[in-house]
């Protein structure tokens, strides 16, 4: 509910000298679709050549009273359409953040997108992405998520045509594959579900590949359920043998969940150049 979390937006962005952060989590959030033509940027951003009032490309500001009321529109309608579709089955049983799940083995490398379902946060085409994970330590964790004294969870998202940093916040200490993820500014109240439902392992205790599902999948499509905020099959390698990849696909189908909402991530011929893989 907006209402409730405006006051943390607010406060997170009050030593900002614009709403730049505001406008970004909205979109993260997806509770606004740029662009807005009925407002000026220049009503919160006097300098908009300056580096800390610089707009991301597509987005926009506005009033902070305005994008919050937007913002409010966008979760009752979104609410609405959630209603019309959700079945019984959803969310299914099964899709659950795993147990016995090792954190400092699950960040030791970097994890490889085989497919995924669009979210709005990442542009399309899906190519060369990389999802790269690192435990902060106490002096990163005094500096991220406002608020928050657990333990977080660095992470980096590459691909061909942008990159972005993030915080995992690890909000149930007894449950680690359940994480809170934003802006590494935002407090933890307006964070996203971000759980790992799915590892394979190794006969060495390793981590094959992981499903990750954006929180608790509510909508429903015939062939299962789905969240808007996403589904993952990651890879430890850029290539995962197809008898591997068709097990995660009938994994998330024994789980519940639909398969149509996935595209292929391209990784051929990527050179991963800035991205900071760990092998």
């Amino acid at each position: 509910c907006v209402q409730l979390v405006s006051q943390p937006l607010l406060e997170a962005m009050a030593q900002r000298p614009c709403l730049v952060g505001l406008v970004q989590a909205a979109l993260l959030l997806g509770w606004l679709s740029p662009p807005f033509a009925d407002a000026s940027a220049s009503s919160v951003c006097p300098n908009p050549s300056g580096t800390t009032c610089a707009l991301p490309p597509g987005a926009f500001a506005g009033e902070a009273l305005n994008l919050l009321q937007h913002a409010q529109k966008k979760l009752e309608s979104r609410g609405a359409n959630a209603a019309a579709v959700h079945g019984g089955r959803c969310p299914p049983e099964k899709v659950q953040p795993v147990s016995n799940f090792n954190i400092t083995e699950y960040v030791r490398a970097s994890w490889y997108i085989m497919e995924q379902q669009p979210v709005q946060f990442q542009p399309l085409p899906l190519e060369c992405v990389v999802a790269t994970y690192n435990i902060a330590t106490d002096e990163e964790r005094s500096r991220n998520v406002p608020s928050f004294d657990g333990d977080i969870v660095l992470v980096n998202n590459y691909q061909l045509n942008s990159q972005a940093d993030l915080c995992g916040s690890v909000v149930e200490p007894e449950r680690p594959s359940a994480l809170k993820v934003a802006p590494c500014f935002l407090p933890v109240e307006v964070a996203g579900d971000y759980w790992v439902i799915h590892v394979e392992s190794a006969s060495d205790g390793t981590y094959k590949w992981a499903l990750v599902s954006g929180g608790p999948p509510t909508m429903e499509l015939p062939g299962g359920c789905f969240t808007e905020n996403g589904l993952w099959i990651f890879s430890r390698t850029p290539k995962l043998p197809q008898w591997e990849l068709q097990k995660a696909e009938r994994t998330l189908v024994y789980m519940g969940l639909t398969l149509e909402r996935l595209q292929r991530v391209r990784q051929e011929g990527c050179t991963y150049k800035g991205a900071g893989l760990k092998p």
